[in-house]
C-alpha cells in the first residue's frame, strides 16, 4: 500500500508544480484531453483512487483522518461524475479549462503539491 500512496504522491506533487509553473498549457492540455470524453467513463478513476487513499488510511494510522478524508472525497467526487447531471458537469469543466482565473488554478497547484507532499513525506 506504501507503494501505491508513494505514487500517488508523486503524481500529485507534479501535477501541483505543472499547474503553479505552466498554468495556461497545462490547462489546455487537459482541457483538450477532456473535451471529447466520456465523464461517465471517466469517474472510474477518481473512485478507484478514493479507494486506495480509504485503504490507505487504514495501513498507514498516522495519517488516518488525511488519507480516509481524501478517499472520501475522491469517491464522492466519482460518484458525482457517474450520477450527476451532465449539463452541470459539463458546465464545471468548461469553467475550470476556461473560466477560471489563473489564480484559482495556481493555488489547486499549491494545494497539490503540499498535499502530495505531506503524503510522501509521511508514507516513505
Amino acid at each position: 500500500m506504501r507503494v501505491f500512496l508513494g505514487i500517488l504522491s508523486l503524481i500529485w506533487i507534479t501535477l501541483g508544480v505543472m499547474l503553479i509553473l505552466y498554468t495556461e498549457k497545462v490547462r489546455g492540455f487537459f482541457g483538450k484531453l477532456f473535451a471529447d470524453a466520456d465523464i461517465r467513463k471517466l469517474a472510474v478513476f477518481p473512485v478507484t483512487i478514493g479507494l486506495v487513499l480509504l485503504a490507505g488510511s487504514f495501513s498507514q494510522t498516522g495519517m488516518f483522518w488525511l488519507l480516509f478524508i481524501l478517499g472520501l472525497l475522491a469517491v464522492g467526487k466519482g460518484v458525482y461524475l457517474f450520477l450527476g447531471p451532465l449539463p452541470q458537469i459539463k458546465s464545471l469543466l468548461e469553467w475550470w479549462f476556461t473560466g477560471a482565473s489563473e489564480t484559482t488554478i495556481r493555488l489547486w497547484g499549491i494545494i497539490s503539491l503540499l498535499l502530495g507532499t505531506a503524503v510522501f513525506s509521511y508514507v516513505l
